[in-house]
């Protein structure tokens, strides 16, 4: 540098600073990571869908779909967890979790609803019919009760209406 009286210190360290990346640093990348121009357009990795990885299962989202299962279902209540259910032509077990503003504020009843996904999906392999809506309304405050508690009360309920196998 001739004249360092005119360069700003940021510019000078900025010159020998090691932590701006340089042309041609990340050559640690796995091969495939750059998109070559021949290749034309690839589904990305995160939207391929992999057999070997199981898939979340979809769930009841619609107020009608609610609603039917109310008016047309069967109800079976537990002291933590009301489930109600019919029996409906669809492919799989379709679950739907409520919480209502009596759970708690948004943080209670996302809980709770977290719970409840979670109990479904331990339980899901252990339903005996497969063509199912299933609404799990929460009844109880999350900070009151433990998991296990909650899965307890939704096993015998489910069992009582004879939705699943007892032997677990």
């Amino acid at each position: 540098m001739e004249n360092e009286e005119d360069v700003s210190a940021a510019q000078h360290e900025k010159e020998n600073d090691t932590r701006i990346s340089q042309a041609h640093e990340h050559k640690k990348w796995p091969p495939g990571s750059e998109k070559e121009e021949s290749e034309g357009k690839k589904t990305p990795e995160r939207l391929i869908v992999r057999e070997d990885i199981r898939m979340q299962s979809r769930s009841l989202k619609k107020n009608s779909q609610f609603r039917l299962v109310y008016s047309e279902g069967k109800k079976e209540a537990g002291t933590k967890v009301i489930i109600y259910f019919l029996k409906h032509e669809s492919d799989g077990v379709v679950p739907g979790f409520v919480a209502s503003k009596k759970i708690g504020k948004a943080c209670q009843r996302n809980r709770a609803k977290r719970y409840m996904r979670e109990i479904f999906r331990r339980l899901n392999d252990r339903f005996t019919d497969t063509n199912l809506w299933i609404v799990f309304v929460a009844s109880f405050r999350p900070k009151e009760c433990t998991f296990h508690e909650i899965l307890a009360d939704v096993e015998s309920s489910l069992g009582r209406a004879g939705l699943i196998s007892t032997n677990g």
